[in-house]
């Protein structure tokens, strides 16, 4: 009798592992609404399903209704999927349902098939993956559509680690990380990544576990425009999960640069206005793409000149590029 119990227990346990709950809860989530979409994600029915409710508004075309999260693990995901479109032409085609994948859309529905349609979906991904569905207003009008996501199993097994917030402010010219735990087990470090357009993030600092599960990073030195963060959470065995991304709107670190005199003859400065202290890098390149100039420069707050003799390159067209500013500035050696 023993041994049922414990069968079952663990049955429990796997159970509860899958669908929308954990790591998995529609609270690490994230929904998206194309500007000017009224659609919406209901996620009362978690953790057993949710439903995407297409757009229907005004004469705006391709209104998207996504609902996403960050994969915590390699692995299988799979899920059931029923779809419904209340088109007044009973026509699928003008409200596709599917599902994202690292932001490509990849359509369940079939456009030549009924109001009512239904099917099972399964894929590998990696770790750091970007999953989620959709429901996409092609007319925006005539009715809208629903798409219901049940029996869903998330990629990955056992996570090393219950992370319960995690949230990033500006502060000044800085970005302040927060997040805490309630649970780990086994677990090692945070490595803390960045990306200035939510893919290709790199690691920004090491972070290894305590025994108070709360933390604190200050990213002294953010990317101008928006700064995407993620935690990349690392088990004593090597095995990885990831926590949802966040992203932090530090607007403009570079207010303006300019160089003079332009056409030059020899030397040229340039002037750059920042908001911060930070590091630029300089280039120069010539009307054929080739480096003819490259120097980081440190930045103080305020006003910045730095001049650059350019009387031993050849006569024409050049452009000064400024990778933190993101401006590119055409000279002319005469």
């Amino acid at each position: 009798m023993r041994t049922f119990y414990s069968f079952c227990f663990l049955i429990f346990c796997l159970y509860s592992n899958a669908q929308f709950s954990k790591g998995y809860a529609p609270s690490h989530w994230s929904t998206y609404l194309t500007p000017g979409s009224n659609g919406s994600v209901n996620a009362t029915g978690a953790p057993n399903s949710i439903t995407l409710t297409g757009s229907d508004g005004t004469s705006a075309t391709n209104m998207d209704v996504d609902y996403t999260i960050t994969a915590l693990a390699t692995g299988v995901f799979s899920f059931n999927w029923s779809y419904h479109t209340n088109d007044q032409a009973a026509d699928p085609s003008w409200d596709p349902a599917g599902v994202i994948i690292n932001g490509s859309f990849n359509q369940l529905t079939n456009d030549v098939g009924t109001v009512d349609q239904s099917g099972t979906f399964s894929t590998s991904v990696t770790a750091g993956t970007t999953i989620g569905f959709r429901v996409r207003a092609i007319d925006n009008l005539e009715g809208t559509a629903t798409l219901s996501i049940s029996s869903f199993s998330p990629p990955g097994g056992i996570l090393p680690i219950i992370l319960t917030s995690f949230e990033g402010q500006k502060q000044n010219n800085e970005v302040r990380l927060d997040w805490s735990s309630s649970l780990e087990t086994n677990f090692s470090h945070f490595i803390v990544e960045r990306s200035g357009g939510a893919t290709n993030f790199s690691a920004l600092q090491t972070v290894s576990a305590n025994a108070s599960h709360h933390y604190e990073l200050i990213d002294e030195h953010p990317l101008p425009g928006r700064n995407f963060y993620r935690l990349k959470m690392v088990d004593n065995d090597g095995s990885v999960a990831y926590s949802k991304t966040i992203a932090v709107e530090m607007g403009n670190l570079v207010q303006q640069a300019s160089v003079w005199p332009n056409p030059t003859t020899g030397d040229v400065i340039v002037r750059i206005d920042a908001t911060t202290v930070l590091t630029e890098t300089l280039t120069i390149i010539n009307s054929a793409g080739a480096t003819v100039f490259k120097q980081e420069m440190i930045l103080r707050r305020g006003t910045n000149e730095n001049q650059i003799n350019l009387s031993a390159v050849p006569k024409g067209m050049y452009f000064i590029q400024l990778q933190t500013a993101g401006t590119t500035i055409k000279i002319i050696k005469q």
